[in-house]
């Protein structure tokens, strides 16, 4: 599991569109979180651990998410660059 690669990849399939906050969700195990990323123009965008958007358009509820960060707050937690 290489969440940097998944955002990476979000990242590069959504050229026009600047990350400004991700969440991850707290309800599981805490494995492969699911998470959400406000993009620079206010959309948020829910998705599953494995970069898959979520299916639903409901946002995760607040009281089950922990964040947010900064993008860069989570290339520094996974070791990560760019």
């Amino acid at each position: 599991y290489n969440f940097l690669k998944i955002l990476d990849d979000i990242i590069s399939d959504n050229p026009l569109r600047e990350i400004k906050q991700i969440w991850f969700g707290r309800t599981g195990k805490g494995i492969r979180k699911n998470f959400q990323i406000k993009y620079s123009d206010g959309f948020i965008q829910p998705y599953y651990s494995s970069g898959i958007r979520y299916q639903k358009r409901d946002r995760f509820k607040e009281t089950n998410l922990e964040g947010p960060y900064t993008i860069e707050k989570i290339r520094e937690k996974y070791n990560g660059s760019k």
